[in-house]
């Protein structure tokens, strides 16, 4: 029987073989090019939202503003200012975002239970707001002094009401120049009588504040700092809002009644 020449074969063989391995990796190559051409990329991972500086006093604004500490005998002539006319369009904040209130007030005069301090904080809790109030009148070595603390919670509807009344404020631009129109000046015509009331709202983002230096019961004019800018006002809302608040609390915890000496 004949050989077959299998060895002679070989060679050709393993040739043709190679040949195909090349010709199929370069194509599959290519089509893993185009393929992944016409793939839609991944998406990027979204940027963090930037973080609210709360650690910013909006106070720092009220350094050097004209009038800042009171001014004895200051004009209460002040033009009304409407809401078409406000710089900012109402609601001046979102009252469905703040956490937490903070109201200070704060009387110096001829007393015997001056100085007049209370801080009241209502902190957001639940359906409604946890508040603790702390209040002194008189020098602490005075037997006469007054000191209390009190604590307890209110329903949100009633903190709701006093937010609405600051949020529909009507704002207009400070101006550094105490002659221009809008000039922020405290109204005290009176002698020995220095009130100064701030009302610090926080949010979760940004924080306000409401300030006067102002004699009388509407506290007129007074600041506004909100997104770092400076604005005047003259509305009575704001010592309506402190009034309505006050009622709620009870037992008037913001020191607005007057103190018989």
């Amino acid at each position: 029987m004949r050989d077959v020449p299998i060895a002679k074969g070989l060679p050709v063989i393993a040739l043709l073989l190679w040949v195909l391995l090349v010709v199929g990796c370069q194509q599959a190559n290519t089509e893993g090019a185009q393929g992944a051409a016409t793939r839609s990329p991944l998406p990027d991972t979204p940027a963090p939202a930037p973080t609210a500086d709360l650690s910013r006093d909006p106070r720092d604004l009220l350094n050097g503003v004209q009038g800042f500490g009171g001014v004895d005998g200051a004009t209460c002539e002040w033009p009304a200012i409407s809401e078409e006319e406000s710089v900012v369009p109402a609601p001046i904040f979102d009252k469905g975002r703040v956490e937490k209130i903070e109201i200070t007030f704060h009387w110096e005069g001829l007393s015997d239970y001056s100085p007049v301090d209370s801080h009241t904080t209502l902190r957001k809790a639940g359906d409604g707001f946890d508040f603790a109030v702390e209040r002194s009148a008189g020098p602490a070595e005075l037997a006469t002094s007054l000191r209390d603390n009190q604590s307890g919670s209110v329903a949100e509807a009633d903190v709701d009401r006093f937010l609405t009344e600051l949020a529909a404020i009507p704002l207009i631009a400070h101006h550094a120049d105490a002659d221009q129109p809008f000039a922020y000046e405290p109204c005290a015509p009176m002698l020995d009588n220095y009130p100064k009331v701030e009302v610090e709202l926080w949010l979760a983002d940004q924080r306000l504040l409401f300030f006067s230096e102002s004699q009388g019961v509407d506290a007129v004019p007074f600041l506004v700092v909100r997104n770092n800018h400076l604005y005047v006002a003259n509305s009575p809302a704001f010592a309506r809002a402190l009034a309505d608040l006050n009622e709620v609390l009870g037992s008037d915890p913001l020191f607005l009644e007057p103190i018989a000496p």
